[in-house]
């Protein structure tokens, strides 16, 4: 259960930064305020890459291994968070290494263009692990989602003269295996790493359900679970127990009201405020909202309102943006057929 910026390079270098004052200023500096929020990354977040990459690259490595280091002395969320933030940033780094290796020689420029890849590669989210997406899967997607950052970079400094011939025929391909060379260094000192590699492409639930909330989709879509839901809640209750043992909590809700909103379910039982705050949520705490569908109700609701999912995003959204951040699965006897692909779902025995 980790926060949405976590899996963007800018939120993830954020996170490692947050405790390490110099570190962070230094970065920053180097890389024109690239991970500032009150601002928008510039052209010097590629500048600085490729013209102080030892400087970067160094700064980098401190950070994550200081944040490995703070793991000994971090639980709950904040060290889930931390976690995810260290898997960004090892997705993120052989990239922009590569690119900037290859812009080195050129003069980039502003433009629309330059602009909008600097966002793209800075503020857009990198390939993530989940309850479908494993470490292989992971590595796959970093491949094509490198491959399309190259497209990308070639595009926009196009008037610099930069082309395919300064990067490797293998560009994507390299920047997966470091990124694999990367992981496995740090599942020497990370227990989350050599758990998710364990799980590797398992798709029992409760290897689904373990990627689920110690990745970043947990607090980002719900998860539909299909089977009795008093399985579903030994399963979520377990799996709670085992990743968070410093703190936990199951709320369960029943859906009995095909026309309610999604915060109208879930206002008394979460006490939520009128501004949106949930009174019952308690910080550094595992929060899972279980919807059980004890009248086998839910595939009317997303047969008579097709957003239905989408709008418990949206308020797990509210949530985290407040600091509540809440997973929420959903316990169905059976599945409505046309429930959209992006939504995770385990099938109970």
């Amino acid at each position: 259960m980790a926060g949405n910026l976590v899996i963007t390079l800018r939120g993830a270098l954020a996170a490692l930064a947050n405790h390490q004052r110099t570190s962070r200023h230094a970065l920053n500096a180097l890389l024109g305020n690239a991970f500032r929020f009150a601002g928008r990354p510039t052209t010097a977040a590629i500048h600085g890459w490729a013209d102080r990459r030892d400087e970067v690259t160094g700064l980098i490595d401190g950070l994550l291994d200081t944040t490995t280091d703070l793991l000994t002395r971090t639980s709950g969320l904040n060290r889930n968070d931390r976690v995810v933030a260290i898997h960004t940033t090892l997705l993120a780094t052989p990239l922009l290494t590569g690119l900037a290796a290859g812009c080195a020689d050129v003069r980039i420029t502003e433009s629309t263009e330059a602009d909008a890849l600097i966002r793209h590669l800075y503020c857009s989210d990198l390939p993530h692990l989940g309850a479908h997406q494993g470490i292989e899967e992971t590595a796959q997607a970093l491949r094509a989602w490198s491959a399309e950052a190259l497209t990308r970079t070639l595009a926009a400094f196009r008037d610099t003269g930069l082309s395919g011939h300064d990067f490797p025929k293998n560009f994507a391909d390299q920047v997966r295996e470091n990124y694999r060379a990367s992981y496995q260094r740090f599942s020497e000192s990370v227990p989350e790493f050599r758990l998710w590699s364990g799980l590797g492409t398992r798709s029992d639930p409760d290897a689904m359900l373990t990627r689920h909330l110690t990745t970043s989709t947990a607090i980002r879509s719900p998860l539909l679970a299909v089977g009795h839901p008093d399985a579903a809640e030994s399963l979520v209750t377990s799996v709670l127990s085992a990743r968070f043992p410093e703190g936990h909590m199951v709320t369960r809700v029943p859906l009995q009201d095909v026309h309610a909103t999604v915060e109208e379910q879930l206002r008394d039982p979460l006490d939520v405020t009128d501004d949106h705050y949930i009174s019952r949520h308690v910080p550094g705490t595992a929060h899972m909202v279980l919807l059980d569908d004890v009248e086998d109700l839910f595939a009317t609701i997303t047969t008579n309102r097709p957003t239905y999912l989408d709008e418990i995003v949206l308020f797990q959204d509210i949530a985290a943006a407040l600091n509540c951040e809440l997973a929420v699965v959903i316990a169905t006897r059976a599945l409505e057929p046309n429930i959209p692909s992006r939504f995770p779902v385990i099938t109970l025995g």
